[in-house]
């Protein structure tokens, strides 16, 4: 079960975030201090994550990180909802922290379907 969170920006693709084959890849990250985890979403484009936060949440305490990923993955999956696209594929990438930083620390890859 997912962590409890608030949406503090909505997720929202950019119609550029899109390749030629309709493929939106998600870039999903945070980290807690303490116990609240901070993930904020960027588009991955062209294999580089952009700049600019298009979408964030906050969620309640809790020192798992890969309960962080699962909350990443229903908000992201609710938003895909709500846009009439489809979440095709997740990709959890905690494994790339080192041991020190790896409870501290969360990611996850989306990559989104627009086509019909």
């Amino acid at each position: 079960m997912p962590l409890a969170y608030e949406t503090r920006e909505p997720l929202s693709i950019p119609a550029d975030a899109y390749n030629g084959d309709d493929i939106a890849t998600i870039l999903v990250q945070g980290g807690r201090y303490g116990g609240q985890w901070a993930m904020k979403a960027v588009a991955v484009v062209d294999g580089k994550p952009c700049d600019v936060v298009i979408g964030e949440i906050f969620t309640n305490p809790d020192d798992r990180p890969d309960m962080a990923v699962d909350t990443a993955y229903v908000w992201v999956n609710d938003a895909c909802v709500r846009a009439g696209v489809k979440l095709a594929h997740a990709q959890n990438m905690n494994g790339s922290y080192d041991a020190e930083s790896a409870p501290y620390f969360a990611a996850a890859m989306f990559f989104v379907d627009r086509r019909p």
